[in-house]
């Protein structure tokens, strides 16, 4: 019943807590790795005066958001999501 396995919007409580934590906590580390990375590479350009502007044929300059990761990284935090939503529905 609910009352057994209380959840938040779309969130098991009792699967997220019963889940082995350290997984958790590696997806999350490899997660915070990445946004550092894009950070440091967006202020690597921002220095070298390359501007994310670019020209729109419709007129104007648009501003293009573009990922900054390299893909070694991204690749890993790929793996750690796909393993830890695989452990999460293997314990339901």
């Amino acid at each position: 019943g609910a009352v057994l396995n209380p959840r938040i919007g779309n969130v098991d409580l009792k699967m997220w807590s019963e889940i082995r934590i350290p997984w958790k906590i590696l997806f999350f580390i490899s997660l915070s790795a990445a946004v550092k990375d894009h950070e440091i590479n967006i202020g690597r350009d921002l220095q070298a005066g390359v501007t994310p502007e670019v020209w729109s044929f419709f007129g104007g300059f648009i501003e293009m958001n573009e990922i900054k990761t390299s893909a070694p990284l991204l690749f890993m935090l790929l793996a750690h999501f796909l393993y830890v939503n695989a452990c999460m529905k293997g314990e339901e």
